[in-house]
């Protein structure tokens, strides 16, 4: 058995980091099938930026009244804004520094928005109902860290989001477990349509949450060939 040391950040001690000491085991991925596991889950969110505070608000609501009984952040410390970090601290969240190793089933699932980190393939298996992502785009178009950017510069009329299971080494080739399109609009400027986005993502990861053992069971491959990159 290895230990190791996380970073944790104490909302209730004056913002000073403490480290935690736990134990981490060989892990391999639940065989436990996805009907037997019921909601409310336990959720370990990791984002950082505007867009994934809007994920994150939407499941403390969820917290309090529905579908999510536990929901820690994992987040940058050292950055100076930090939109997810605040508000967790606000609402009195736990928060754990990156990098940071998660526990076999502490919790059920993960969720990952606008992180812009590879997360370790044990840390992925720790979940036993994996690790969804909320990502900006009708995937695959727009792989990468701009997908917004991407649509607008080449003039798409049409955009959307896409909930997928996290895969290790790589970024956004995980199967989707669900996707909603828009419009773009004609005038439309890349704050506008980065706000109406995070919105929707927000709001199509609490529809999955809801059904998430069915929608887990749904998901599908993405399509080979007409992957884009931006």
């Amino acid at each position: 058995m290895l230990l190791f040391f996380n970073k944790i950040f104490c909302v209730k001690c004056s913002g000073l980091i403490r480290y935690r000491v736990s134990c981490k085991r060989n892990i391999a991925y639940s065989s436990k099938p996805f009907s037997s596991r019921t909601a409310p889950w336990r959720i370990l969110f990791y984002g950082s930026d505007d867009f994934s505070e809007a994920s994150l608000k939407i499941l403390y609501e969820e917290l309090r009244t529905g579908i999510v009984s536990r929901l820690d952040v994992v987040t940058s410390l050292n950055s100076k804004r930090n939109p997810v970090r605040s508000f967790a601290m606000q609402h009195k969240l736990a928060i754990y520094g990156w990098p940071y190793s998660t526990i076999e089933e502490e919790y059920d699932v993960g969720v990952v928005v606008s992180f812009g980190h590879l997360i370790p393939e044990r840390d992925i298996a720790s979940f036993p109902l994996g690790m969804l992502n909320v990502h900006a785009s009708l995937l695959p178009r727009w792989r990468g860290a701009a997908p917004i950017i991407h649509a607008l510069m080449h003039g798409d009329a049409v955009t959307g989001v896409s909930i997928m299971r996290i895969k290790p080494n790589k970024f956004d080739i995980g199967d989707i477990v669900k996707q909603e399109s828009c419009h773009i609009h004609r005038d439309e400027t890349l704050p506008q349509l980065y706000g109406r986005l995070a919105a929707l993502g927000a709001k199509v990861l609490v529809e999955c949450l809801h059904d998430l053992p069915h929608c887990l069971t749904k998901a599908v491959p993405q399509p080979h060939g007409n992957s884009t990159y931006g």
